[in-house]
């Protein structure tokens, strides 16, 4: 796909040396974007497609898409904008530069996936796809079958997400993984036409063939070159965040930070929050702060439905992710941070939590007072940087949070023949919020179990008398007023559910008796997790 740049380095010359009337159509031309060549006969791959259907698929619809894309970009005159800009950016524009944009830029992917001579995937790309979907015939079944469940026009792609893994996706009509309205974002490797014009002249309405016969054509190379420049772009980007002094700030605070809280930083900030007087005021003074900042968006518990706690909310009575803030130690870090920056460069003694309780309740008003002094600074999601880390944590923390409710439900409808989970916790609910009460796990007894679900890192059996396990990487652990734990290990695909008879627990770990675990689950690779990659 051809850039601004090499098409200015083209046409250069002839800019500088042709008349005025010469002149002014090149620069028209340099806005325009291009068109692929084929890079093979139209009847190249005559073993998977037809050279008049290709003709058709190439020099009508591909070069229609092309033109419509050019003359909407004219008429509103977007200036000089290659096409992956626009794709990555597509929400910036209207149907008519999304639906040809789109049409152009996944059909110059598409002829370069496609080779006329048979390939066979290099080490490295089989040695991924083993990796990621437990083998290359699991990841053939996966994507044949997401492509045959695309109803209607539409793409099916492998992409690698921003967390490294490679995932088969699907795009309705000419939309990409890349565009940042797609609800599965990734960069696109390998992708297969599922619109009628693709296949029809020859398979007629044997979509099913046509997706089988796909592998026999594959590029595998040019897969290859696609994922090595992807990987080696985000290597490029971790290095260089090594090499940048990550705790260097500016007098405003985190303005300019280029990371998040470290794992060992949030750690000290969810001991904080275990401790209940210093969690209970922390939630009152955050409450307080809230009501100031939105009070338009502010509803108490008289103006809500039932069963709905305080808060902010949306226009259609969606809570805020805001509300979160009175839980989040993420946020908390981040927020801490550059108030202290803040407090350094005024001279002013920085906030300083240690172990002495006093102390820190005394250094929380102090925190507080200093947000509602520096409010129209910090929580302005437009210009400050601190704030829309802050946004980015809590949309991280709230999708990794439905994540796990999701996949231990998922693997214990899969896997326990005797039990049905349903999610029951979320937007502001009581029984989510003071009980704990993530789900309801029904039995063919007639048993109805309430849950707390908690992600977990490692489980340790102890020897001893007593056999105790112990849980570690819980996050804010504490009693909850539920029968049972579910605690779910997504890399793994583990979930325990263990009886409430907890005997100890810090904010990150808990202690049960080993008797007191009711059932052990392991899921398996067709269980499919929400992807939370776009956060990480």
């Amino acid at each position: 796909m051809q850039s601004i740049n090499e098409k200015i380095l083209q046409i250069k010359k002839l800019i500088s040396e042709g008349p005025v009337e010469e002149k002014s159509y090149l620069l028209m031309e340099m806005k325009k974007i291009g068109i692929d060549k084929l890079p093979y006969s139209l009847s190249a791959l005559k073993r998977f497609i037809d050279a008049k259907t290709m003709d058709f698929h190439y020099n009508k619809h591909y070069k229609g898409y092309v033109d419509k894309l050019n003359d909407a970009l004219q008429k509103r005159d977007y200036g000089d904008l290659d096409l992956e800009q626009i794709v990555k950016r597509i929400s910036k524009f209207n149907t008519t530069i999304r639906n040809n944009a789109g049409g152009a830029y996944n059909h110059a992917l598409f002829w370069k996936m496609l080779s006329p001579t048979e390939q066979k995937p290099s080490k490295k790309i089989f040695d991924k796809i083993k990796k990621d979907f437990g083998s290359f015939a699991e990841f053939k079944r996966k994507f044949e079958d997401i492509a045959k469940k695309r109803f209607g026009s539409g793409w099916v792609w492998l992409i690698l997400t921003k967390g490294g893994k490679l995932r088969v996706v699907s795009t309705p009509n000419q939309d990409n993984p890349l565009m940042n309205i797609s609800k599965r974002k990734g960069f696109p490797i390998l992708g297969l036409d599922l619109w009628e014009h693709a296949f029809y002249l020859k398979y007629q309405n044997k979509r099913d063939e046509y997706i089988k016969n796909f592998w026999s054509v594959v590029n595998w190379e040019f897969v290859e070159k696609l994922y090595d420049m992807k990987t080696n772009t985000v290597l490029q980007e971790q290095s260089l965040l090594k090499k940048l002094n990550l705790k260097t700030l500016i007098n405003e605070g985190l303005e300019k930070a280029v990371s998040f809280c470290s794992h060992e930083q949030q750690q000290q900030y969810k001991d904080l929050l275990s401790v209940w007087t210093f969690k209970q005021k922390f939630v009152d003074r955050w409450k307080k702060l809230l009501k100031i900042l939105y009070p338009g968006s502010w509803k108490a518990d008289n103006e809500l439905f039932q069963g709905h706690m305080e808060g902010v909310y949306t226009a259609t009575n969606e809570r805020s992710l805001l509300n979160n803030l009175t839980s989040s130690y993420s946020a908390f870090c981040i927020l801490h941070n550059d108030i202290n920056t803040y407090l350094k460069n005024s001279g002013e003694p920085v906030i300083i939590f240690n172990d002495d309780v006093k102390n820190n309740l005394v250094e929380l008003d102090r925190f507080f007072d200093i947000m509602i002094e520096l409010k129209d600074r910090i929580f302005n999601l437009a210009t400050s940087k601190t704030f829309q880390k802050v946004e980015k944590t809590l949309k991280r923390n709230d999708c990794f949070g439905k994540r796990n409710e999701d996949a231990a439900m998922k693997i214990i409808n899969k896997m326990w023949d005797i039990a049905e989970c349903k999610i029951k916790a979320g937007g502001g609910l009581r029984t989510d919020m003071l009980a704990g009460v993530d789900a309801a796990i029904f039995l063919d007894n007639g048993e109805t179990w309430t849950a707390q679900i908690k992600p977990y890192k490692s489980l340790t059996y102890i020897s001893g008398d007593e056999k105790l396990i112990k849980i570690d990487g819980i996050s804010l652990m504490k009693k909850y007023s539920v029968d049972v734990f579910v605690f779910v290990n997504v890399a793994s695909m583990k979930v325990y559910v263990i009886d409430n008879n907890l005997i100890s627990h810090t904010s990150s770990t808990a202690t049960f008796k080993e008797k007191d675990i009711i059932k052990e689950l392991t899921g398996d690779s067709s269980i499919e997790l929400l992807d939370c990659s776009q956060y990480l």
